[in-house]
């Protein structure tokens, strides 16, 4: 067995390292310390892994400055500071898809979620509608239902109706073609509130009535 490394240990090792390994040591006691819920200490120790990592310049490993990247946005998430988490993480995802590495999806669309809950809808279109493509590309249908969402999400907060509708249609149109009812009711909620906007009653309406059929067969497989 791998000898356990304990958090005393990664400290008493600071001192013995240089480089990268000293970075990645830095790295490691701020995931042990973000654990524990104790996010200044964690975010200090992550911009530290960062500062060394920019020392080292092209000789870093990048995916250890990823890391660290995303560990900063991770931690400054946690402290409520959005804009500067969103911004951390971009650079995270930007060398991880580089390096065409397998976590940059995913991290990608939290990404989108931050840059959403920061009202950068701009961003979040941009970063989104490059998730959509990937996941179509590896199949996931789903995965890709839930980008459009959030961009149509997006182009409604940006008041770009006819856009939004068009995601809302698409996203729809996957969730039905896999069996996600629960999705299909929020995406067709949504639908109606934006076709309201756009003085579309008529269509707002067949939407609702559609949707109240979706509800009632969803209410009899429950109780079947």
């Amino acid at each position: 067995m791998e000898e356990l490394v304990t958090e005393e240990m990664l400290w008493d090792r600071i001192p013995e390292v240089e480089g990268a390994e000293r970075a990645s040591t830095y790295y490691e006691l701020s995931a042990r310390i973000y654990a524990r819920g104790q996010y200044d200490e964690a975010l200090a120790l992550a911009e530290t892994a960062c500062d060394i990592y920019d020392q080292l310049g092209g000789a870093a490993p990048s995916e250890g400055v990823a890391q660290a990247y995303s560990a900063i946005g991770y931690n400054l998430n946690q402290l409520e500071r959005m804009d500067e988490a969103a911004t951390a993480m971009s650079k995270a995802v930007k060398i991880l898809r580089e390096n065409k590495s397998p976590i940059a999806l995913e991290l990608a669309c939290t990404l989108g979620e931050w840059w959403y809950t920061s009202k950068k809808y701009d961003e979040v279109i941009s970063t989104m509608n490059e998730c959509a493509q990937e996941h179509l590309v590896d199949g996931n249908e789903i995965g890709a239902a839930n980008d459009l969402h959030l961009i149509g999400c997006a182009q409604r907060e940006l008041k770009k109706y006819d856009e939004a509708v068009e995601s809302f249609f698409e996203a729809r149109r996957l969730f039905k073609k896999n069996k996600d009812f629960e999705f299909l009711v929020d995406i067709e909620t949504r639908m109606a509130k934006v076709m309201r906007l756009q003085n579309r009653e008529a269509e707002a309406v067949e939407i609702e009535r559609r949707l109240k059929s979706v509800t009632e067969a969803m209410e009899e497989e429950k109780e079947d």
